[in-house]
């Protein structure tokens, strides 16, 4: 039997070229499985945003095709797995502003995923900020992946928002 290095699964002396898993006493394997009646492409979804829960534990970028989706897919989530007296939304806020999602500057990107979070969760003031930010960068915003979201799932996405801005304005 050849003799192994400890905390290691790879014989003493080389390594086979394979990548062989490491057993130390930090390493922990988790799964958490989709539900059972979900579909490969919603499988796939719960997959990514548990990643994001955990990139957002530890202050790490989020991953997914349009960013916006990924930030309200998060905010689903951290509301799953964390309930009680936590504050899931002010964790929320520090953590894309650590991260910089709310820097909109230049950023259309950030702007329209922030957007699109601010009005799914009908989050005035972060709203009228994105959009101000859009409007500034309006040439720009075509270019944006996130751009492609807004206008899909709205298809007068300036009807939409002016709707949006007289509705919140009639309430002062």
């Amino acid at each position: 039997m050849t003799p192994r290095t400890p905390g290691s699964n790879t014989p003493q002396g080389g390594s086979s070229g394979a990548a062989t898993p490491v057993d130390t006493p930090n390493t922990c394997e988790l799964y958490i499985p989709a539900l059972d009646d979900s579909s490969r492409e919603d499988s796939f979804q719960w997959h990514i945003t548990t990643r994001n829960f955990f990139a957002f534990v530890f202050g790490k970028p989020l991953v997914g095709t349009h960013l916006g989706r990924s930030l309200i897919d998060l905010q689903e989530r951290m509301h799953l797995f964390r309930s009680g007296q936590i504050n899931n939304h002010e964790d929320f806020i520090v953590y894309a502003e650590k991260l910089g999602y709310l820097n909109f500057v230049n950023c259309p990107d950030y702007a329209l995923a922030m957007l699109y979070y601010a009005e799914h969760y009908q989050l005035q003031e972060l709203w009228v900020d994105a959009f101000a930010h859009c409007v500034g960068m309006n040439d720009n915003l075509c270019l944006s992946t996130e751009f492609e979201v807004c206008t899909i799932l709205d298809s007068t996405p300036a009807d939409h928002s002016t709707n949006f801005l007289l509705a919140n304005m009639s309430r002062h």
